[in-house]
């Protein structure tokens, strides 16, 4: 597919999205599909070739950049209230694709908690930064024990601090910077590289 396939893919999700909201329902598979087709146009902006869905050589990750053999694992969230702090989080249920090294990148779509497909970030981590996440399942804040690697982001760093003290629960680097520094890794593209 080229760019301007991606475009009406795009286009017609975004217009999806729109009479969702105009009859007040959510969709969270859809907001998958939309955030491996608006990364994969992205990606086609800078200048990588892109392979997606059944298009790819590899499929470990969502997205797998051939010309320079590298896979982007992309994930997506939509803020909503939890313990009344607004926040989202990246799922790695059991941690499966960290512990096997099946992604070199991670793009993590945040959609906005009121407008259904409404983009609020899009943040990039190296595999090398994620891989800090190993050591850090947590089932005592996802409630489940097929569920307790998760990357979470609030809107405040307060909130964050609170939530962590309050859920009895471990911060680790990446998860702490992330909250205190999201514009570190809000379109950070530059750190996909060959």
């Amino acid at each position: 597919m080229d760019k301007s396939d991606y475009k009406i893919i795009i286009n017609n999700l975004e217009g999806i999205f729109s009479v969702l909201n105009n009859n007040n329902h959510v969709d969270g598979k859809l907001r998958n599909i939309y955030s491996e087709f608006l990364i994969g146009y992205k990606l086609l902006e800078l200048g990588f070739n892109v392979q997606i869905r059944n298009e790819r050589e590899n499929t470990n990750a969502d997205i797998y950049l051939p010309d320079i053999k590298k896979r982007i694992e992309i994930k997506s969230g939509k803020y909503s209230l939890i313990d009344n702090f607004l926040t989202t989080e990246a799922s790695f249920g059991k941690g499966k694709q960290l512990i096997d090294n099946k992604f070199d990148y991670l793009v993590f779509v945040t959609f906005d908690e009121t407008i259904e497909g409404k983009v609020n970030e899009m943040f990039v981590f190296t595999y090398k930064a994620m891989k800090e996440l190993i050591n850090y399942s947590r089932p005592e804040i996802s409630g489940f024990n097929t569920n307790t690697y998760l990357l979470n982001i609030f809107k405040k760093y307060e909130e964050y601090k609170k939530w962590i003290k309050n859920n009895n629960s471990k911060s680790f680097y990446l998860e702490d910077n992330l909250n205190k520094n999201p514009e570190e890794y809000n379109n950070a593209w530059d750190k996909i590289k060959a």
